[in-house]
């Protein structure tokens, strides 16, 4: 929950809150409570909404091809038996996540300007977000230390000292 209050300081005053309101993902009394950090469940669903919606716009923008593997394996039916392993191993896919890292690595390096850099930083914190709560979830020791490492500066950064020295 600490983290969540870390990751709405680093969007505090982006419009953030008028794209929450706007999309309808919160009304107008309930994003206080989402960008205090303190409405848990409700955090989860509005940043992963809006991760989501920002890696759809990133992906549109910067790779507009996408391989017909991957559409064919998106759009099948989940009872029908394409295995994922051959997905992932077919050389086209793999240059396709190489090709996805390449333009990544380039947004958060502000190549493509700040605003792409900005919201970029905001996905890898979400997505830090995320695998902190896989590693709770599955009890995974070290990643959680990782994660946390890598966190802990945020908070020092956002003010947030109480978290910090923990």
């Amino acid at each position: 929950m600490a983290f969540f209050a870390v990751i709405v300081r680093f969007v505090e005053g982006s419009g953030f809150e008028d794209v929450l309101f706007q999309a309808g993902l919160c009304s107008s009394g309930s994003i206080t409570g989402v960008m205090s950090g303190k409405h848990y469940n409700r955090c989860w669903l509005v940043h992963q909404a809006f991760s989501e919606a920002l890696k759809r716009l990133f992906i549109e923008q910067y790779l507009p091809t996408m391989p017909e593997k991957v559409e064919e394996f998106a759009q099948s039916d989940p009872a029908q038996e394409t295995s994922l392993t051959n997905i992932i191993n077919d050389d086209t896919v793999k240059e396709y996540v190489k090709q996805c890292q390449t333009q990544k690595t380039k947004c958060l390096n502000g190549e493509f300007g700040k605003t792409p850099q900005y919201w970029e930083k905001y996905m890898e914190l979400i997505d830090r977000q995320q695998k902190l709560h896989f590693s709770i979830n599955t009890n995974d020791y070290d990643l959680k230390m990782l994660i946390g490492k890598k966190s802990l500066p945020l908070c020092f950064a956002t003010n947030r000292v109480h978290y910090a020295r923990y």
